[in-house]
């Protein structure tokens, strides 16, 4: 009977926003960091024979930032403590933890939206979007915290932390990542494969950090260089399989 109770009792003050309420869990004025260190442009050769695996990008043109990030060793779940220090579950896959904003006291670094998770046993699901998972690096001491902030699910500024302890086993290392961002315009050309008797391919289009994908295919003349063309770009396929390509192009437009 007093099990039951305290679990009325708990769903209520969970469904009441104790989740959110609860005091540590509240986080500073965040704001942003400048995180874009350095930007890298793409040119391609024309004329040159190459080879691609499938999957491989054939074309780059533009530029993209690099960034701050930590790498992780290895994956976690585990819990953290919420409101009225009643713990929820959070887990990261392995990922490279990028550098997305700071407050006063701390750096944070969130993991991919796709990589991280956050539940409650009685909420379930308590991330929403632009809300993340990562590691926290106090500014002062250097001590790492895995966090949780879940402020757009509690309408309210609200993070949860614990410290990172050995027997998490994860390390970190800090090196940098690619982004597409605001000031990047990007284009991509992927070599998709080649399959039912056509060669295939994805054409992407960033810009302002916004994407648009286009799929291409092909047919191959047999035994013999196949040229084709995708928005502007003009290829010669030499020889194709299903494992990988050898080519060359022939013309690329510039701007």
């Amino acid at each position: 009977m007093r099990k039951m109770l305290f679990q009325r009792t708990l769903a209520l003050l969970v469904s009441l926003g104790v989740f959110a309420a609860y005091g540590c869990g509240m986080v500073g004025q965040k704001r942003p960091v400048s995180t874009v260190e350095e930007r890298i442009s793409f040119t391609e050769q024309v004329g040159v024979e190459l080879y691609a695996n499938t999957g491989d990008s054939i074309f780059v043109s533009g530029s993209i930032g690099k960034v701050e990030a930590l790498s992780m060793s290895g994956s976690i779940a585990s819990t953290m403590p919420g409101g009225y220090a009643l713990p929820f579950d959070f887990s990261i896959a392995r990922s490279d933890l990028r550098l997305s904003f700071q407050t006063d006291g701390h750096l944070y670094y969130a993991a991919p939206s796709d990589k991280s998770a956050a539940s409650h046993g009685l909420l379930g699901n308590v991330l929403r979007s632009g809300d993340s998972v990562g590691i926290r690096v106090d500014k002062a001491s250097g001590e790492y915290e895995w966090y949780v902030d879940n402020s757009n699910y509690n309408r309210m500024r609200s993070c949860w932390s614990r410290r990172v302890r050995e027997d998490d086993n994860i390390t970190f290392t800090k090196t940098k990542v690619t982004v597409v961002d605001g000031s990047s315009a990007l284009k991509e050309i992927v070599f998709d494969g080649f399959y039912n008797g056509l060669i295939h391919f994805t054409f992407r289009d960033s810009v302002g950090g916004k994407s648009v994908e286009k799929q291409f295919a092909f047919n191959v003349v047999n035994d013999k260089p196949t040229t084709i063309g995708i928005k502007g770009n003009m290829l010669e396929i030499l020889t194709v399989d299903s494992v990988g390509m050898k080519y060359k192009w022939l013309r690329i437009p510039q701007g």
